[in-house]
């Protein structure tokens, strides 16, 4: 917004004796325009007062990233807001930037830099986005918080409903949460191998009972079934 404002405009920060000026014109003309362009983007993704942030990638860290990166990632962050919907192609680079965070200028998506880390027996893996549904609804979250922003100079902004941008609210409630992940935490196959560590009988602990399916053959009870009655001594005839 500064082309708007006065070249005379400050920023004032720091406290007591240690106050100082900060020149808004200097600073847009050392960033230049595809980063001014950018800079909504940036922190609306990468972490303010209403949106999430990174693990472990301090505002700092974020933006000693953000000067370091190509004109498509600038692009992409520009992006954020600016539309009803966010192309696809800018949700990509928006995944490699977040590959940038994570030091890494050789990985494209988060799934390929979290097995490289994984198979490197890197800790930092756990820092990032447990799954790309997740990351994909985080940045849609981010793209309508910028989209907020850069209505900021009209009275009544009109704006899409949030359920469509990665939220979600209860029937007739003004209360929304996010959407945590827009895919399934792993595939349907795996989510139904529920299996009991019953020891003798299933109670009303079995984990197989809280969610209305049989005990099969991996569960503690049945397994320790088969193993008495093949350990069990024949009787000759």
């Amino acid at each position: 917004m500064y082309p708007h404002l006065p070249v005379s405009t400050v920023f004032l920060t720091g406290k007591g004796r240690l106050k100082r000026n900060i020149s808004v014109c200097n600073i847009h003309n050392n960033l230049g325009q595809k980063r001014n362009s950018a800079l909504f983007g940036l922190y609306a993704l990468t972490g303010s007062d209403v949106s999430g942030r990174f693990a472990g990638r301090t505002k700092y860290w974020c933006f000693k990233a953000f000067m370091s990166c190509d004109d498509e990632i600038l692009d992409a962050l520009a992006m954020l807001g600016n539309y009803n919907d966010l192309p696809s192609d800018a949700c990509s680079e928006l995944e490699r930037f977040v590959c940038v965070l994570y030091r890494s200028k050789i990985h494209t998506t988060v799934k390929e830099l979290r097995w490289f880390l994984y198979s490197n027996r890197a800790a930092e893996r756990e820092n990032l986005p447990p799954t790309s549904g997740s990351l994909e609804s985080y940045i849609r979250q981010s793209h309508y918080i910028a989209m907020i922003w850069r209505k900021a100079d009209e009275n009544h902004p009109h704006l899409p409903a949030p359920v469509v941008f990665g939220w979600t609210s209860d029937a007739g409630s003004s209360h929304f949460s996010p959407v945590r992940c827009l895919n399934p935490p792993a595939p349907e196959a795996v989510l139904h191998l529920i299996k009991c560590g019953c020891k003798s009988g299933c109670e009303g602990r079995c984990s197989c009972r809280k969610n209305n399916i049989p005990c099969t053959e991996f569960c503690e009870c049945l397994l320790g079934f088969h193993l008495q009655q093949q350990n069990k001594p024949t009787r000759d005839k």
